[in-house]
């Protein structure tokens, strides 16, 4: 038998996302704070049109009682200018809005399956399922950092000078020979020599220092992790030093935050059924799918986060952070074949009951580890992106990751100790750590990456992830109805849960800039309603009547 389908299915809209957190814009589409009057609270003297006969009770912050009398003070309200003109620096903290021709998402779905009957009983089936999603909702920050942003007296990039100048402090340049690049000099002009200085910047006041070697001074912690977002807004700071304009005129404090629906996701899957029906006390479902998914980072479709730049989506187009590439689960009931008319029986009536009515049953899952990313710098998609991740120089599969035990943390890349916040005793007696990493040497695997290159990289290390730890379990019964008299029945069970006391760990952190905890296993899976993820027995009697 064969079978297809196709269909077109429709998001369901979130109101949070879509409706009400972008109405917490600046001016007119502020619904974010009400603000009570200054009654002489704390001491602060009385703000505008409030009611001194208050005295320190502040009326206006107090929540309505029935019987409590007094005039409510109204606070004063500022002119507001149309359109509005939020002040500089940061007259505004966060600004969100909703892009206006915001389409609801879709999904367009197939699926193509061959159905075979087979001897014994048993039905086999084969498939293909793909899942297509387009106009997903997503979140994007226009106050991403621009790095493709090009000084025009030298023709070169932002991207260019900052790849150029992370590589001298990687191999740990001294200041003075630091090679000064034409887009900093030109977009910071005498700044190592100004000894100008305000709330959030401050010139270097050194002749001998070329702009770039200040903005090394200052930046050094940026151009080490490679954040384009901290560097870009301390340059924004540091022009508005030298009166130059800032790149984004400071306006905002985080994030020019807008909901569209510009997203994208593929999935793509092969499933194998083998069913087996009821017969010689046999009963079974074995499945098996070999899948994939991608997509652009997938967080970004249910909470407020945001691309790692808003001016490249598709910088981290890989695969999704739940995809697994194998699942196979099965699930079986067999009634042991013993009693009355079953090959083993007895005469005896009495050890006839005594052996017959045992079954067993069981759920057995396996599957393969979810992607991790290698966290290391952002590309300047501001304060809700995810950052990006690491490249691997090396087919990550070879990196052996795996549950490793007495492990200890070891030098890696930049010269810094990775995994040491797992060192157990084995490492030294005083160190309490789980003894367990992905990596049998953290700190060597550490090298095996790199950070994307702004100027080089279109894509970051999302599409070749290490991958985490596998998961397998089986959970099983072992019971026995009894018969008596055609009205009482007596069933008695044994249910083992994690049958063979297999440990299934978490995965751990793998971010580049928090070498302690790099690779470090700390905690185990454990399911709902358990304190822990050992085996657990539970036993059961019930009588019917």
């Amino acid at each position: 038998m064969t079978r297809a389908g196709f269909g077109i299915y429709y998001d369901r809209i979130n109101n949070v996302q879509s409706v009400e957190i972008p109405q917490l814009g600046v001016g007119f589409a502020q619904t974010l704070v009400l603000k009570s009057p200054l009654c002489n609270v704390n001491g602060a003297s009385a703000g505008a049109n409030c009611n001194a006969a208050a005295g320190t009770n502040d009326i206006g912050g107090s929540g309505f009682r029935v019987g409590v009398d007094g005039t409510i003070p109204v606070p004063g309200f500022p002119t507001v200018t149309s359109p509005v003109k939020p002040a500089s620096p940061f007259g505004e903290f966060l600004s969100f809005s909703l892009d206006p021709s915001f389409k609801v998402g879709r999904s367009y779905s197939f699926d193509f399956t061959v159905q075979r009957e087979l001897p014994g009983n048993m039905l086999m089936e084969i498939g293909y399922i793909g899942r297509l999603g387009r106009s997903l909702p997503n979140s994007i920050d226009f106050d991403s950092s621009p790095y493709m942003l090009k000084d025009q007296a030298s023709g070169q990039t932002f991207a260019q000078a900052f790849d150029a100048v992370a590589a001298q402090v990687s191999a740990h340049t001294p200041l003075a020979n630091i090679a000064p690049q034409p887009w900093f000099e030109n977009q910071l002009p005498g700044f190592g020599a100004s000894s100008a200085s305000g709330p959030f910047a401050q010139g270097c006041g050194d002749p001998t220092l070329t702009a770039t070697q200040c903005l090394v001074s200052q930046n050094g912690g940026a151009f080490q992790a490679r954040s384009v977002n901290a560097l870009f807004q301390s340059m924004g700071f540091d022009r508005e030093l030298l009166g130059e304009t800032a790149y984004n005129n400071l306006q905002v404090f985080l994030a020019l935050f807008v909901r569209t629906h510009i997203d994208l996701s593929n999935y793509h899957a092969a499933t194998f059924t083998l069913r087996k029906r009821p017969s010689h006390g046999l009963q079974f479902d074995l499945n098996y799918t070999f899948s994939k998914s991608l997509d652009q980072l997938g967080g970004v479709q249910n909470n407020a986060g945001t691309y790692a730049s808003s001016f490249n989506p598709n910088l981290q187009y890989g695969p999704s952070l739940f995809d697994r590439t194998h699942v196979f689960n099965a699930i079986f009931n067999y009634d042991l074949p013993a009693g009355k008319g079953h090959k083993f029986s007895f005469s005896n009536s009495v050890l006839d009951k005594i052996i017959s009515g045992w079954y067993v049953t069981g759920v057995f899952r396996a599957n393969s580890g979810l992607p991790i990313p290698v966290v290391g710098g952002d590309f300047g998609g501001g304060p809700f992106s995810n950052g990006v991740n690491m490249i691997a120089t090396v087919d990550p599969s070879s990196l052996g990751a795996s549950a490793h035990s007495s492990v200890c943390g070891s030098a890696g890349l930049n010269g810094l100790t990775y995994g040491s916040a797992g060192d157990g005793p084995n490492c030294a007696p005083t160190d309490t750590g789980s003894g367990r990493n992905l990596f049998s040497d953290p700190g060597a695997a550490s090298m095996k990456f790199r950070y994307p290159g702004v100027s080089t990289d279109g894509r970051d290390g999302s599409g070749h992830p290490v991958r985490g730890l596998g998961l397998w379990n089986l959970d099983s019964r072992l019971g026995k109805t009894t018969s008596f008299h055609e009205r009482f029945k007596v069933e008695i069970s044994a249910d083992f849960f994690n049958l063979f006391n297999h440990v299934n760990f978490f995965d751990p952190s793998l971010n580049i800039n928090s070498p302690e905890t790099f690779g470090v296993i700390s905690s185990e899976l454990i399911p709902a309603n358990r304190t822990q993820g050992s085996r657990w027995i539970e036993l059961g009697l019930r009588v019917s009547f």
